[in-house]
């Protein structure tokens, strides 16, 4: 893609944003989702603004939380034949466990509120699971990962 079409391209996912938020009512900021969730740089990736453009900010929010859900679930239940999955949960101790398996509810919370939107088509709740997943991140998630990140990183260096 050269510059003058991914130029286009961004114009086209910021104003396609702008619809979406105005027809569903959320409150989050590209910007701010970018930040978090990288929208504009996957849609740059893919090469297109789909038709249905929430349900591709959506997936993106989704596919997002459960890359992290797959990683915080290994800690918990390792793969037997997987090593880097058996040595990572040896590295974090009960109470770690209890704030992993709260922070996969969360995740979890909010991954089947999205399939729900995607079921019913109910703006609202797209509306919502595009808000509470941005501010679950900003508030716990994050917070959450870096805490257990940090361990599971000198573990490692040890």
């Amino acid at each position: 893609m050269n510059k003058q079409e991914r130029d286009e391209l961004i114009k086209e996912i910021k104003k396609s944003f702008e619809e979406a938020k105005k027809e569903m009512g959320f409150k989050a900021s590209l910007e701010e989702l970018d930040d978090v969730f990288f929208i504009t740089e996957y849609i740059l990736h893919e090469g297109y603004v789909g038709e249905e453009f929430p349900h591709q900010v959506c997936s993106r929010i989704r596919d997002s939380l459960n890359a992290w859900a797959n990683y915080l679930h290994g800690l918990l239940m390792p793969n037997p034949q997987y090593l880097v999955n058996l040595t990572e949960s040896k590295l974090i101790n009960e109470e770690d466990r209890k704030a992993v398996w709260d922070l996969l509810k969360g995740a979890f919370a909010l991954t089947s509120l999205n399939s729900l939107y995607g079921l019913t088509k109910e703006k609202k709740q797209g509306a919502e699971f595009i808000d509470d997943s941005l501010e679950f991140w900003k508030k716990k998630f994050k917070p959450g990962l870096v805490k257990i990140m940090k361990k599971v990183n000198k573990g490692w260096s040890e």
